[in-house]
């Protein structure tokens, strides 16, 4: 594949992006029995340290729509998968038949042009200054399709759905406020390549203001990887890397999860093969290099209460803590455990009143800029439930049930709005490292078939070299002055329990040559 280079002209209109970093604090989504007519939206108001709710008139514009908000949290544009609209509800200059795949062409002509179908995690915006976002998209092929072409099959079960490729949009904003897209500057093919649904992962590089974005690739274990210079207004294709088997399982959704931090990323995906079960991964990030490591793989069997195949991860605020919604119940994984992943608890369960359990199915979660973490189900539901301490370990993360209700629906005003589902904004809050990346790793290492890793790091009492193709004859632990102190024969299992917090180094030694690795000490 060809090295793919964009670079975005500098626009006399940009300021100065002071990253105040406010851009999730809006969310628009349906919410009348009719979708046409009226929805909510959400608001996060510095002042109440919380969200507001308020019903505004979508005349069909929005379905469950990425967002974006300007970086002092005020509502700027949003995107329906066909068109993009500003805040007023008009269609962006040039900013019409933004759709891709053959599925959303063929539902196109079963809706009136302005209702769209909201695409979740295949839609994520970066904000490169205060008048410049880049857009990325996926297509959306599902069984049926007039291009839907693989053959993914486990047991007689075929792939659900898949992308047939990855586009880029460069989003204006005008000095009068117009939402503008320039024609040389939209539907930019990025991948012609088939590519996993709903997992556009983003992530903060080591300064805290450019980004590292990634894609799976079907069929193969491998992610694409590009760069976003955001000084540079530059996008860069860095090649693919070494990521996971499963990219190719048959499933029926994925979801992602980010560390507040950037040191982790976790996939959830639920398989569809005979029954249905979740499958959890925990993979870590080198947000120097944007070098992943598979570390765990888990499954959970879905419950006896509902056999909807969804599900969602998120971190608490202070990234200790992973939650993982199932639909009844939601999951609480310590990360700074020994084996967090068979040590968990469950911190909520469904409220089951007659025949409307769904109406408090947990599914999704969304970490508010409060830190509060806000649960709904994935079916129109008038309620959401909140975690009002995800920092916390147990019971005392307070978990509340059917915490908040929707508006009253003013064309129905026996009932009220429905909550349709939650966003999945990138994390533009995620800080810069505090440590430098300087290393003596060479790059080549992470273009071969040896792939090593610390889990965890940052470590507290106990780290592990995690290594896939090569077998470990030594490593050694050393400062950040090059003495050595720690060493072991034959395995990579190191106890710094006892050592002071900073920056080390692992050095693995093998049959294929010696890696090293950085390592934080907490």
């Amino acid at each position: 594949m060809k090295l793919k280079l964009i670079v975005i002209a500098c626009s006399l209109l940009a300021a100065c992006f002071t990253h105040a970093q406010k851009h999730d604090y809006n969310y628009y989504t349906t919410g009348s029995v009719d979708p046409r007519n009226y929805g909510v939206h959400f608001q996060y108001v510095d002042s109440l340290n919380d969200i507001v709710l308020d019903t505004f008139n979508i005349d069909g514009r929005i379905s469950f729509s990425p967002v974006m908000s300007d970086q002092e949290g005020v509502f700027l544009f949003y995107f329906n998968s066909m068109h993009i609209y500003d805040s007023l509800g008009r269609t962006a200059i040039n900013g019409d038949s933004m759709y891709h795949g053959s599925y959303l062409e063929q539902r196109y002509g079963l809706f009136p042009p302005s209702r769209g179908l909201g695409v979740g995690n295949d839609v994520q915006f970066i904000p490169v200054s205060d008048s410049l976002y880049f857009m990325f998209s996926l297509a959306k092929e599902q069984p049926g399709s007039p291009n839907y072409n693989v053959d993914i099959q486990e047991k007689g079960f075929r792939l659900n759905g898949y992308s047939e490729g990855l586009w880029f949009t460069a989003i204006r904003l005008t000095q009068d406020g117009r939402v503008k897209i320039l024609e040389s500057e939209k539907k930019l093919n990025l991948l012609d390549q088939q590519i996993g649904l709903e997992q556009l992962i983003s992530i903060k590089k080591e300064n805290g203001e450019d980004w590292w974005m990634m894609v799976p690739e079907l069929l193969t274990d491998s992610i694409f990887l590009f760069s976003i210079d955001v000084s540079e207004e530059a996008l860069v294709y860095e090649g693919k890397r070494y990521f996971s088997p499963f990219n190719a399982r048959v499933c029926a959704g994925e979801f992602i999860g980010i560390h507040p931090k950037g040191e982790y990323i976790v996939r959830l995906f639920n398989q569809q093969v005979e029954e249905l079960n979740h499958i959890i991964e925990i993979f870590a990030f080198d947000r120097c290099t944007g070098q992943t490591d598979r570390l765990f793989v888990d499954s959970l069997p879905i419950g006896d209460i509902s056999d909807s195949p969804s599900g969602d991860v998120e971190f608490s605020e202070n990234g200790r803590f992973l939650y993982v919604a199932l639909s009844e119940y939601i999951l609480q994984y310590d990360m700074m455990d020994d084996n967090p992943l068979e040590n968990r608890d469950t911190i909520g369960y469904i409220i089951i009143e007659g025949d409307r359990r769904l109406s408090t199915n947990m599914d999704q979660l969304w970490r508010l800029p409060n830190g509060k973490i806000l649960s709904c189900g994935i079916v129109s539901t008038s309620y959401a439930h909140y975690i009002h301490n995800p920092n916390e370990k147990g019971d005392a993360c307070n978990f509340e049930n059917k915490a908040l209700i929707m508006p009253t629906d003013p064309l129905f005003p026996q009932g009220n709005l429905l909550l349709t589902t939650l966003p999945t904004y990138p994390p533009y809050r995620m800080p810069p490292l505090d440590y430098d990346c300087e290393t003596s790793v060479d790059e080549s290492e992470y273009q071969s078939d040896v792939f090593v890793s610390l889990y965890p790091n940052p470590a507290w009492i106990e780290t592990t070299v995690q290594i896939h193709g090569a077998e470990i004859r030594r490593a050694r632990m050393l400062d950040i002055n090059g003495q050595q102190v720690l060493k072991t024969e034959g395995h990579g299992r190191f106890d710094v329990s006892t050592l002071p917090g900073g920056v080390y180094f692992v050095e693995v030694e093998t049959q294929r040559g010696v890696f090293v690795r950085k390592l934080v000490i907490r």
